[in-house]
């Protein structure tokens, strides 16, 4: 009888060793994954367009826009486009580009503008498009700047679209 609890005490002292086992793996499994993820976020350039104005004159819309590196990784080969979107279509072309920076650096700001027929700009929703080369490889994303205007101004439709208003205030859709 006590060789039979021995065993039973035994066999419980192994079930538990596998189960903690198992746990720190599990543990060490998520710690690695953490280690993973936070290694490619450092490597992550996070780039977007801090402020934009826009501005009609002679015929023309100019967009100034501040580019700002707001990640912890330097950004390379950064460039800024406008776009207008084919109608219905998941196909844009650009409208005007420029160079932001070779290297932008983590913190750093560039103020580039470019220059849009006033034509385009009120018969066209735009878009401004950034692309830019990091640690992880080719990004880009694309914003919303401004909806069309009324034909005989080329005013954007609120101050929010212009850039003249933060985004946080921008209505829900």
């Amino acid at each position: 009888m006590t060789g039979d609890i021995s065993l039973a005490i035994s066999g419980i002292a192994l079930v538990v060793t596998f189960v903690g086992l198992l746990l720190e793996r599990r543990s060490r499994v998520r710690a690695d994954a953490l280690l993973r993820h936070e290694a490619v976020e450092q490597a992550r350039a996070r780039i977007l367009v801090e402020t934009h104005k826009v501005e009609v004159a002679d015929g023309f819309h100019a967009i100034t826009a501040t580019v700002l590196n707001a990640g912890p990784s330097v950004a390379r080969e950064v460039d800024l486009d406008v776009r207008e979107e084919t109608t219905g279509e998941a196909i844009s072309f650009a409208v005007a580009e420029t160079e932001v920076s070779r290297a932008l650096m983590a913190g750093d700001q560039r103020t580039v503008t470019l220059q849009i027929s006033s034509d385009v700009a009120r018969s066209q929703d735009l878009f401004m498009h950034l692309i830019w080369i990091d640690g992880n490889g080719a990004h880009d994303e694309l914003n919303v700047i401004f909806l069309k205007g009324d034909g005989a101004q080329g005013v954007p439709f609120s101050d929010w679209a212009a850039g003249l208003e933060s985004w946080s205030t921008v209505p829900p859709a």
